[in-house]
C-alpha cells in the first residue's frame, strides 16, 4: 500500500519529466534484481516476480489514470515534482 501510496508523486514526477509511464527494459531489470534479492532470502522465485509484477501493474494503472485525468482538466497538485531519480525512486526502493 505504502508503495502505492507514491504512484501519485510518480505520476507527478512523470508528467514533467516527459518520462514514459511504462518503461519495460527498466522493469525488467528491476524484477530481475528483486527475484535474485529474494532468492538469497529464501523466497519463491515465481512468487516474488509474481508479487513485484503486480505491484508494477497496479503503480501504472494509477499513472495512466491520474495523467488522463490532468489532461482532461482535472486538479493538479500544487507542489512543483519531486526528482524520479534523486526523491522516489530511493523512497520506493526502501518500502520494497
Amino acid at each position: 500500500a505504502e508503495r502505492l501510496a507514491l504512484a501519485r508523486e510518480v505520476a507527478w514526477a512523470k508528467r514533467h519529466s516527459g518520462a514514459p509511464v511504462h518503461d519495460p527494459v527498466r522493469e525488467a531489470a528491476l524484477l530481475a534484481d528483486l527475484v535474485a534479492q529474494g532468492r538469497a532470502l529464501g523466497l519463491d522465485p515465481a512468487r516474488t516476480e509474481a508479487f513485484f509484477s503486480a505491484q508494477l501493474a497496479a503503480s501504472r494503472a494509477i499513472q495512466s489514470e491520474l495523467l488522463a485525468a490532468w489532461a482532461a482538466g482535472a486538479e493538479t497538485p500544487s507542489h512543483p515534482p519531486l526528482d524520479l531519480r534523486a526523491d522516489l525512486r530511493p523512497r520506493l526502493d526502501a518500502l520494497t
